[in-house]
Formats: C-alpha cells, sequence, structure tokens
C-alpha cells in the first residue's frame, strides 16, 4: 500500500468532515498501515481509517456542550471525528491510538494552523518521555479489554467468533503491545520505529498467523494469556514512583486554547466583515 492512497482516504476524511460542518484541524490515517501489519490480498484486506480533529464553535463553548467524538464510515474504512476538547485530555494520558497519529504515514493540517499544529508533532517525543507511567498504564488497559474483546461477539465480528470462535485482530493488538513495551523501553526505539515492523522481522509473521486467525482456539486464548501476563509483569516492574516534569503536558493544554481562541476570534471577524 502506498501513500497515495492513504493520502486519498484523508484527504476523503476531510472534505467529507467539512461538508459536515465543522472546522477540521488535523487528520491522520491510524491503525495497520502505521505499524507495517496492512494486508492487501484475496485472503484480507486491510482498511484505511482516519481520526479528524475538529475545532468547538463559540455556542459550543459558551453552552459548555460535550465534545464531539463519533465514527463515520468513509469509502476506506471508518473516520475517527474529534473535538480537540476530546482529543488532547486522552492524547495526555498517552493513549497510544493517539500518540499514534502524531506520527502517521500520511496527515493533513489546516493551512491556517500548521504552525500552531505542528508544535503538536515535533513535541511528540518530549510529551511521551514525560508520560511514560501514563503510557504504560494505558498499554497494560489496553491488553486486557483486547483480550476481553478476543471472543466476545460484538456485531462486527460476530462472523469471526462463528467460524473460529476468536477474532485474530484482537490477539495481534496484544502482541503487538507487547512488542512495543520492548521496542521502546528496553531498545530505546524512537516511538514511530518502536511500533513500526520490518519487513524481515520474524515478530511479523506470527502477527499475520495471529490477525489472519491461522491459530487454533486453545493457541489463541493461550497466547492472549501469555502476551497479557508478560504485559502486566512489565508495565509493573517499569512503572516509577519518580516526581516527573509535566511541561509539555502544560504547553500542549496552553495551546490547544490558543487554537481554539484563534478560530473563534476568526470567524468572528469573518460574520463582522458580513455585515
Amino acid at each position: 500500500m502506498n501513500n497515495v492512497k492513504l493520502d486519498q482516504a484523508v484527504l476523503e476524511s476531510v472534505k467529507m468532515v467539512q461538508q459536515m460542518g465543522y472546522t477540521v484541524l488535523y487528520a491522520a490515517n491510524y491503525g495497520s498501515h502505521n505499524y507495517n501489519l496492512n494486508i492487501n490480498n484475496e485472503e484480507y484486506q486491510s482498511d484505511i481509517d482516519t481520526k479528524v480533529i475538529i475545532l468547538p464553535t463559540l455556542e459550543e463553548l459558551v453552552h459548555n456542550t460535550k465534545p464531539i467524538s463519533t465514527t463515520v464510515d468513509i469509502s476506506t474504512g471508518q473516520c475517527d471525528i474529534k473535538d480537540i476538547r476530546a482529543f488532547v485530555p486522552t492524547l495526555l494520558k498517552a493513549n497510544i491510538q493517539f500518540l499514534e497519529i502524531l506520527g502517521a504515514k500520511s496527515y493533513w493540517i489546516n493551512p491556517l494552523y500548521e504552525k500552531d499544529f505542528q508544535w503538536f508533532i515535533d513535541n511528540l517525543t518530549g510529551l511521551i518521555s514525560e508520560s511514560q507511567n501514563e503510557l504504560l498504564k494505558s498499554i497494560k488497559g489496553m491488553c486486557y479489554e483486547k483480550q476481553k474483546a478476543l471472543c466476545h461477539p460484538y456485531p462486527t465480528i460476530k462472523w469471526k467468533i462463528d467460524k473460529w470462535g476468536y477474532d485474530g485482530k484482537q490477539l495481534h493488538h496484544i502482541m503487538r503491545l507487547k512488542d512495543f513495551i520492548d521496542n521502546y523501553f528496553y531498545d530505546n526505539r524512537a516511538f514511530t520505529y518502536a511500533i513500526w515492523y520490518e519487513n524481515d522481522d520474524p515478530r511479523r509473521e506470527l502477527m499475520m498467523q495471529a490477525k489472519l486467525n491461522k491459530l487454533t482456539l486453545k493457541q489463541a486464548l493461550d497466547w492472549a494469556d501469555s502476551y497479557c501476563m508478560i504485559v502486566q509483569k512489565e508495565v509493573d516492574k517499569l512503572i516509577s514512583d519518580k516526581t516527573v516534569n509535566t511541561k509539555y503536558r502544560e504547553e500542549y493544554q496552553r495551546k490547544t486554547n490558543e487554537i481554539i481562541i484563534k478560530n473563534i476570534k476568526k470567524k468572528i471577524l469573518e460574520e463582522s466583515e458580513c455585515r
């Protein structure tokens, strides 16, 4: 899968969300294409999913409405739409799925706020470095969520449960989270490289076997138990009780407020000029 198709999916998301009446700040692909775990053959076609960050209106701020967080379909998969007021707090909890879009293979920034949001991307390393405990807790929580979902017949994956007894995609995510701990905390790889699998990485082949439901149900359950136990052990070992700085987290929040205010001022000026 080349970046052209990723770019097309991102731009499709931007245009669709803009047509819905929202001001788009940032959009990016997320998921398997950022890990080199996408599959495109007769047996399996990986979706191209996107996240789109939008800015709130003055009315939404005045009435303190709940920040928008919804998912809609696009031609290549799903588009997760998030108000920046919902996005940044989750980002600051070091949710790995939100961190990854700041290092995505394909992204779009609103030209009016390019310099403002580029800072978010450029300082990802700093944010993660002071959020180690939050990252570890997020990984552990996500790992057990995937284990719980492994054999659960959710409507979208019920056919997999009926056929194999488990959803291999959930298992491969558990394995991926364990590998991330190895890559980031022990091999000291930068975040975007810690989530990436080279083609010759033997772990990648194991991922594909799991994702494509090539294991028996017993194997899948045993692997999930084993990997979750390892993650639990590593997280408990790596969690630190040392006091850490909050410089980057505070700056991310401050710059978020600046972007929101800048957008509101722009909208008010545009309205006054139209009168």
